[in-house]
């Protein structure tokens, strides 16, 4: 038909007449865009809740919003840093020791271990004499054979630098062989050949009331021999005494018979050692304690004191130490057992003079090689070359000593009417010379406990670093949710007019 206009012209015939004027062009209709999303962006930034930014969007002066541009940016900085310095500090798990004093109206009273000085009675030193069997040396009625030596260390007894080169002292070498005979020794004949519970302990009273050798666990010292422990916890006492007065009748009173006629020639020292610890701790007499002297009553006034941490991540990484699980009975015999893994590691036997729970090879003493691998050993764990992972236990209790002596008995106070003046001193010279009296009591039932806690709570974290920007911002919660929604907003205004853009091109290129 003439005259009529199909549809494709009449589009094209508006296109030409600026129906859509924002098809015209490709150019044009990119930068009208542009504009519409810069004024859109203006006018958002315009009204932003951060002073900064609003200022930014507001500026009509280039060199002004250059000028607020360099605040804001100085401003994250600033809060950043800020935030990355408590950060760290924070993952450094800072703890504050807090001190509280605790008035108790019944305090548990402490474990207390008690040993000879002399670890072996003389009539056994027999059994130490080369090419007389240990059978024939707890059998009665031999010749008893006496040797003069001085006990000492391992180290200090036999190093390996002797035995490289120059003279030995013959009395150091005697002394040697001793020690290394005596060690190894099983404990049980080292329990036959020591003191008795029986004969050791000749009175005992706690709080008043009568305890006898019944009442003491009995436990093995390489240096001290038998030793007897008064309210140590175990399978059937798990709950320690506890005590509710503060003067010495209160406490623990013994009254120990040292036999000082059954000393070792060796045995320069006539007492007892004292090793006051925690009740759920085994003892460890060569560690820590004190020497009591015969013919004197030696009273120790105790004061208790507990210290609480804080387990990993903080940083004593403090662990519970128990029967079970890696870490066992105490940090002292963790430390001993590890020491006893990296001697058989490192040299291919334990160290003999060292006890522990291990079963292991026991290094030959008198081998040069051996002792100064053993000394080597030690070294490197002094120098921290060679770590044990045996960390403090998070709960430690332990006592501050005061210690007083007065000489015991008195000679008023031995007196005994049917005995002649000469009869009973003489009586108490040789009481003197054989026994000790030992109190131990708590002086104050103030118990003293050294708590850690966390410097920061995971909670600061977000306060502290809130803090930083709304110092150097200005910002809230409420602004940055705002700023997440504005951005949110703007981004998909953005995708939106793009995807227009796109449609409107594809448009125009089909209809030209």
């Amino acid at each position: 038909m003439v005259g009529r206009i199909g549809f494709r012209e009449r589009v094209q015939n508006a296109i030409n007449n600026q129906t859509y004027p924002f098809l015209k062009n490709k150019n044009e209709v990119k930068d009208g865009e542009i504009d519409q999303f810069y004024s859109v962006t203006k006018k958002v930034l315009g009204k932003s809740p951060v002073y900064a930014i609003s200022q930014i969007g507001m500026a009509q002066n280039p060199l002004r919003k250059m000028i607020w541009l360099l605040i804001l940016i100085l401003g994250f900085l600033a809060s950043f840093h800020e935030a990355y310095r408590f950060l760290k500090c924070f993952l450094k798990y800072p703890v504050v020791v807090n001190l509280h004093l605790e008035k108790e109206r019944n305090l548990d009273f402490p474990a207390v271990t008690v040993c000879n000085l002399n670890r072996m009675k003389s009539i056994y030193q027999r059994c130490l004499v080369p090419n007389i069997s240990l059978e024939s040396c707890l059998h009665p009625g031999l010749t008893m054979t006496r040797t003069t030596l001085f006990m000492s260390e391992r180290r200090g007894l036999q190093s390996c630098t002797t035995q490289l080169g120059g003279k030995i002292d013959k009395e150091n070498e005697a002394n040697f062989q001793f020690f290394m005979k005596y060690s190894s020794l099983s404990e049980d004949i080292r329990k036959e050949i020591g003191s008795r519970g029986k004969e050791f302990i000749k009175h005992c009273s706690f709080n008043g009331k009568l305890c006898s050798e019944n009442d003491f666990l009995e436990s093995q010292s390489l240096r001290y021999g038998n030793c007897f422990t008064f309210n140590q916890a175990s399978l059937n006492v798990t709950k320690p005494l506890t005590v509710s007065e503060t003067e010495y009748w209160s406490g623990l009173e013994l009254n120990l018979e040292l036999n000082y006629d059954d000393y070792l020639p060796l045995s320069s020292t006539v007492g007892a050692r004292v090793n006051i610890h925690d009740p759920n701790v085994p003892p460890s007499p060569e560690e820590y304690g004190i020497d009591i002297s015969s013919g004197f009553e030696t009273s120790v006034a105790i004061t208790q004191t507990q210290e609480i941490r804080l387990p990993s991540p903080y940083r004593d990484h403090c662990v519970n130490y128990s029967d079970e699980g890696p870490y066992r009975h105490s940090q002292g015999l963790c430390v001993r057992y590890c020491i006893q893994k990296i001697n058989y590691k490192t040299c291919g036997c334990a160290d003999p003079t060292l006890t522990s729970t291990t079963r292991l090879k026991t290094c030959n003493l008198t081998n040069a090689n051996e002792s100064c691998c053993l000394n080597e050993v030690l070294d490197r764990i002094f120098e921290d070359k060679a770590a044990c992972d045996c960390p403090l236990p998070c709960v430690t209790t332990f006592y501050g000593e005061k210690v007083s002596v007065a000489k015991w008995p008195s000679e008023a106070s031995f007196f005994k009417g049917n005995l002649t003046k000469s009869d009973y001193l003489r009586d108490v010279k040789h009481l003197r010379k054989s026994q000790a009296k030992l109190r131990v009591f708590y002086s104050t039932l103030i118990r003293k406990i050294y708590r850690q806690r966390k410097r920061f709570l995971e909670s600061e974290i977000f306060s502290h670093i809130g803090g930083e920007l709304g110092l150097w911002l200005g910002l809230t919660l409420m602004v940055i949710f705002e700023i997440f929604e504005t951005s949110w907003y703007l981004i998909k205004y953005f995708i939106n007019l793009h995807a227009n853009h796109n449609g409107k091109l594809q448009c125009n290129q089909l209809y030209n």
